[in-house]
């Protein structure tokens, strides 16, 4: 059987490892935190900039501009 010396230095080992481990999965979430909130910003903007060309479209044009265009495209 082992003795208690090399349990508790098994056991230290094992906490160090594991302590190293979560550690490394903190760092990983904060990394993809960060990501997700690039990403989420990149999305908004793209929303912006769709809804403000909508919004000048909207802006140049009239419904009788329009007119053809809906003949167009619903039959």
């Amino acid at each position: 059987m082992k003795s208690r010396k090399e349990r508790i230095d098994r056991l230290e080992r094992n906490l160090k490892e594991l302590k190293a481990s979560v550690m490394g999965s903190s760092v990983e979430m904060a990394r993809t935190v960060e990501e997700l909130r690039k990403a989420l910003i990149d999305i908004r903007s793209a929303v912006n900039e769709i809804e403000n060309l909508f919004d000048v479209l909207n802006e140049i044009t009239n419904r009788k501009d329009l007119e053809p265009v809906r003949a167009f495209i619903s039959p």
